[in-house]
């Protein structure tokens, strides 16, 4: 459709980018009334047109037309921005019927989206509204009115390389309030009921376009569906990554349990630009539970047991450890991990060197199930040492040796007070125990050992994981002490000191204190 050049004339918008947080904003449905005085929709921006230094948007000069225009700078880029920020640009509406968009450069097939689906153009191309070799689309607004408050309308050269995004309000469709009010006040806050999520509002002073609560096909949980203008890079909740999300394209499920707050921002990053959403959750305050990767959802002070088997669950956040089937009341997100000890022996034994010498049994504990040794072990959660006594007694006691075996016979606890290695190089989980000051009429009696690691409950309870002991790793230290001799260590790296203490082993000779 053509329209003469004193109708444009007389129909054009002068606009500016970088205008939306002041004097035009997006019109509230509930707050704001349609302005007939269209003097009123002005604001001054500095820049060098006409050297004046202001440039000025104002609605149609038609004053039958109930159209408003807000332009958002966070959604617009390249050289159309440019030159529609220096005034050679306008938006036209003519007639309540057709949208003129045009723009300075020479940009024919540009291409048209509002709300997100593609428009087909009527016209496109000819000479714009006071610019010049510029293109021209001309759009049926009652073909996409559908009764919105506003619409989002972007358009997009050919080669995809610059586009523009316009929000555009309708006055008449805006009145739903007797206020004399014709702007919205960006620091208002208006909460807007979400469709089918009782409980659940968003303050509506945002670009973001909130849906309804819904569980799409592409989506595992239960969330509250909005879009944005482009295709959605990354979603943060309350400024974490936090994965309560799923994205397809321009649209995005958040996910009805990672709204933990009262209120929770939603900050959307998409080709071109970023939004920002408050969500609030007027709804009991939801926490999640997760157990070895299984997610559930409960209403703050809700009640949950800790399945009964195996050695407990570890709180990663708080660190502590709980046994099992202990019930735990839910007021925070918990992260619960099964605890998977493994603790075992070194095979054979080998002869302490340092004063006071002995006989050394070494034991490894490493920790499964992505729970770091480094941080299980180095707390108060796990404690580590080992059982010795003599094989002879071992056997008389039904090859028994826990820690209850104490109150039975003869047994040494040693708990272990560091990791085996040089201070440079030590490693988490490994560590010796060691029976020292042997009388000479014991070298030759053989002694057993079993490492042990004792998890400490939160509730005071403890339980003790131990290594697999045999008899076949049953040692006297004259038996360590000869193996130790027919070794090339003992030829090339032992010192006349060291080699004295072994060879005290095998002849029966009692080392002194």
């Amino acid at each position: 459709m053509n329209i003469s050049k004193r109708k444009q004339g007389i129909l054009a918008i002068i606009c500016t980018i970088a205008m939306i947080v002041t004097s035009i904003t997006v019109y509230n449905p509930r707050e704001v009334k349609a302005d007939t005085d269209y003097s009123k929709l002005t604001y001054n921006y500095k820049h060098d047109y006409k050297k004046d230094g202001e440039a000025f948007m104002k609605g149609s000069g038609d004053k039958k037309s109930p159209w408003k225009v807000a332009i958002d700078t966070s959604q617009s880029k390249g050289d159309i921005v440019n030159w529609m920020t220096t005034g050679a640009g306008s938006l036209n509406f003519y007639n309540e019927m057709f949208m003129n968009v045009t723009w300075h450069g020479n940009y024919p097939d540009a291409t048209l989206e509002i709300n997100g689906v593609k428009v087909e153009k009527v016209e496109n191309g000819g000479n714009g509204v006071q610019v010049f070799n510029s293109a021209e689309i001309h759009v049926n607004a009652k073909e996409w009115i559908n009764n919105n408050a506003y619409n989002v309308v972007k358009v997009t050269s050919k080669d995809g390389s610059q586009y523009v995004t316009f929000i555009v309000a309708t006055g008449d469709k805006a009145v739903t309030s007797s206020e004399e009010t014709t702007t919205r006040d960006p620091s208002a806050v208006v909460w807007k009921d979400i469709a089918n999520g009782s409980g659940y509002s968003y303050n509506d002073n945002t670009e973001v376009k909130v849906e309804n609560v819904q569980k799409p096909s592409f989506a595992s949980e239960q969330g509250i569906y909005m879009t944005v203008s482009n295709t959605i890079e990354s979603v943060t909740i309350n400024g974490v990554d936090s994965k309560k999300y799923k994205t397809q394209g321009a649209g995005v499920v958040v996910y009805l349990s990672g709204l933990v707050k009262g209120e929770n921002t939603i900050n959307i990053k998409y080709t071109g630009g970023e939004a920002t959403v408050i969500i609030k959750n007027e709804n009991e305050t939801i926490y999640t539970v997760s157990i070895d990767g299984t997610e559930k959802q409960y209403e703050e002070g809700a009640t949950i047991t800790v399945p009964a088997d195996g050695q407990g669950y570890y709180n990663v956040t708080k660190k502590e450890a709980y046994a099992p089937g202990t019930e735990l009341t839910v007021n925070e997100n918990m992260t619960l991990k099964s605890i998977e000890l493994n603790v075992t022996m070194t095979k054979g034994a080998s002869i302490r060197l340092a004063a006071p010498t002995g006989l050394r049994f070494q034991t490894t504990v490493k920790s499964g199930n992505g729970i770091a040794a480094d941080e299980i072990l180095n707390s108060k959660t796990v404690t580590t040492g080992t059982l010795i006594t003599t094989l002879d007694l071992y056997t008389t006691h039904g090859n028994t040796l826990t820690k209850e075996s104490a109150s039975i016979y003869t047994v040494l606890d040693i708990a272990n007070n560091g990791w085996f290695g040089e201070e440079s190089n030590k490693e988490t989980g490994k560590f010796c125990g060691s029976i020292i000051k042997i009388q000479g009429k014991n070298y030759g009696r053989k002694f057993i050992a079993v490492g042990y690691a004792t998890i400490n409950y939160s509730n005071g309870d403890t339980k003790t994981v131990y290594a697999e002991v045999t008899e076949n790793n049953a040692k006297s230290i004259e038996y360590v002490a000869n193996e130790v001799q027919k070794s090339a260590a003992y030829k090339n790296n032992y010192t006349d000191a060291q080699k004295a203490i072994i060879n005290k082993y095998i002849n029966g000779e009692e080392i002194p204190e």
